[in-house]
């Protein structure tokens, strides 16, 4: 008995607008909004996509409050901020802090690329002054308009 050679095809080919939709560096990518779920009504439904700077945004967030080891199979996703904490801030805790961030940033976050960063002292946060680490970025999208926006983190 030979060998079947009929392929079956289920679906449709995308529309070329969708197609380039998709591909487009324009958008800096396309990924789910996070949380899952969080504003489903607002945004889309619980998976709902995101593009641009808000994805960017978001994708900051994941990676820098995330601790090393923290993500199930892939255990170098994030960033170990929470252990400077309680160190005293100094020059070289800052600039560990700063190699922390750039290193997790370069390797995991896509769509755009940090142009400047600073690292503060936490501003007191709740009513019995919990100690936190305040990173301020400035970053560039990597589409073609190249917008710039700034963010601000609050690790405690």
């Amino acid at each position: 008995m030979g060998a079947n050679s009929t392929v079956n095809y289920y679906g449709t080919e995308f529309d070329p607008i969708t197609k380039k939709l998709i591909s487009s560096t324009a958008l800096g990518g396309r990924g789910l909004n996070y949380p899952l779920g969080g504003d489903a009504k607002k945004y889309g439904g619980t998976f709902a996509a995101n593009t641009g700077i808000r994805k960017v945004r978001q994708a900051l967030q994941q990676i820098l409050q995330t601790e090393r080891g923290e993500r199930v199979m892939l255990p170098k996703f994030g960033c170990n901020l929470r252990k400077f904490v309680f160190q005293p801030l100094d020059k070289q805790t800052f600039q560990q802090i700063k190699e922390e961030v750039l290193y997790s940033l370069y390797h995991y976050l896509q769509g755009a690329s940090v142009q400047k960063i600073s690292v503060l002292r936490g501003r007191q946060v709740g009513q019995l002054g919990t100690a936190a680490i305040h990173i301020i970025l400035i970053l560039k999208m990597d589409d073609e308009l190249g917008t710039t926006f700034s963010e601000e983190i609050t690790v405690q």
